[in-house]
């Protein structure tokens, strides 16, 4: 973990894609209200392939957690995430369609 990640005030962005039994299961009602719970800000959308994206801002914690807590809830078979700054653009955490 590098410094700015370690440091608990530091916000970073994380886009997630899940793969696995993620999509007709009530993947992105779940994620959105957990998002939402941890305060974190972004989206959840499907793909037409099966998979789910999860774009997220908020602390390196908060995010950790969301993954954690959707873990915990579905089948994911795979995850690749790719970490950068937080834009700050979001005010919500959002489905789209």
């Amino acid at each position: 973990m590098s410094d700015r990640t370690a440091h608990s005030g530091f916000e970073i962005s994380q886009n997630i894609m899940f793969s696995g039994r993620v999509q007709g299961v009530g993947f992105r009602l779940t994620a959105q209200r957990f998002a939402v719970d941890l305060g974190l800000t972004g989206w959840v959308q499907n793909w037409p392939n099966g998979d789910v994206e999860i774009y997220a801002e908020g602390k390196p914690g908060q995010i950790s957690a969301l993954v954690n807590k959707l873990q915990a809830h579905f089948f994911i078979s795979n995850m690749q995430i790719c970490e950068g700054s937080a834009s700050g653009e979001y005010t919500s955490f959002d489905i789209r369609y």
